[in-house]
Parts: structure tokens; C-alpha cells; sequence
């Protein structure tokens, strides 16, 4: 079988200059397309490269919902700090309060050791004012962790912190920090740590 061509059809059209353009143009118009998209895909792989947050900075964007006790070992020395943070389930229900992790309701032991500084969440949110347990005590032992050093109870705890933010309308509750130093709390009172 043998196909005719028809060279003289092509030749008009790109022997007539307005055939010349439309082909120009076409294929221009097409080039621009290809580079306008592979930008715009570029600029949004790039986005989502350099903002989309990375495994540390949702962990921080989670805690930093919960209030919490700082706790600084300025004494020199090695110390434990056991602090009761555990809600009964009558009290869970009573504040409507939703433990969603292991970390937040709880009985636990810190070894401080001198000049040591570290974070206790708690399973408040930053804008609730939920009392604290009933049974909220923080005990600081010697290093050991055998001999008790001195205890606090809710109302010592609050007179004894530094709190920031300043307290809100005079309710302690509303804090979402809490500085607990050692050294100033074994100090206090006439208490002397040897």
C-alpha cells in the first residue's frame, strides 16, 4: 500500500507567516505551561518541606497544653522528689478531667542531682483551673531516696513556688507554671540541709 503525501498542504502552511505564528505561539504557550506547573510543584514541595512540623515541635505543640512543675536542684547535692499527682476516679469524674496518656496521673520519683532542672506535666490544660489531687504531696528526699527531707502539702506547695504568669484573680489554680527550687524549700523555715 502507498500513501500519497501531501507536501504541498504543509508547505502552505509553513510557507503563509500566519501558519508560522500559530505554531510559534503554540508551542510557546505550551513551553510557559510546563515551566509555570513545574514551579508551582517545585514551591509547594518546598512548603511542605521547610513548614511542615517535624516530630519535636508536636510533641512541644502537645505539652505545651498541659500546665506543669518545674523543679530545680540548687543545692549541690543529689536529692529525690516523689511528688503524688494522682487523681482518685471519684475526682476524675467529679473535674471531668481525661487522662489520655501515662504520664500525667500519677505517683512518681525524680533524682535531681545537683544543679538539675526538669519538667513535670501535669493533666490540667493550660486554660482549665482544676484542683489539684487531694492527695497532692511533693517529698524531697536526701539522695538515697530513704530519708525525707521535708513534705509538702497543696497549700505549702502554693506559698512556697514561684508561680508565672503572675496568679489571676487570687486563685493559684490558675497558674500554669509552677518553680519549685529545692534549695529555697529545704531552707525554708529553719529547715537546714546537711
Amino acid at each position: 500500500m502507498y500513501i500519497k503525501r501531501d507536501n504541498q498542504s504543509i508547505n502552505i502552511i509553513f510557507s503563509s507567516e500566519m501558519g508560522k505564528k500559530k505554531i510559534i505561539k503554540t508551542v510557546l504557550i505550551i513551553a510557559g505551561s510546563v515551566v509555570v506547573l513545574f514551579g508551582l510543584i517545585t514551591l509547594l514541595v518546598l512548603f511542605f518541606w521547610f513548614y511542615s512540623p517535624s516530630p519535636q515541635m508536636e510533641r512541644m505543640r502537645y505539652w505545651s497544653q498541659f500546665k506543669k512543675i518545674e523543679i530545680e536542684n540548687d543545692t549541690g547535692k543529689p536529692v529525690c522528689v516523689i511528688i503524688n499527682f494522682r487523681y482518685t476516679e471519684e475526682e476524675l469524674g467529679k473535674y471531668s478531667i481525661i487522662i489520655d496518656n501515662e504520664y500525667t496521673n500519677r505517683i512518681d520519683t525524680f533524682p535531681h542531682f545537683q544543679y538539675d532542672e526538669s519538667s513535670i506535666y501535669l493533666p490540667i490544660k493550660v486554660s482549665d483551673s482544676t484542683p489539684f489531687p487531694k492527695n497532692f504531696k511533693v517529698s524531697i528526699l536526701d539522695s538515697t531516696c530513704t530519708s525525707i527531707l521535708r513534705e509538702l502539702d497543696f497549700d505549702e506547695f502554693i506559698s512556697l513556688t514561684k508561680n508565672e504568669p503572675v496568679i489571676k484573680n487570687n486563685n493559684p489554680l490558675t497558674q500554669e507554671i509552677w518553680w519549685l527550687h529545692i534549695d529555697s524549700i529545704i531552707n525554708s523555715k529553719m529547715f537546714k540541709y546537711d
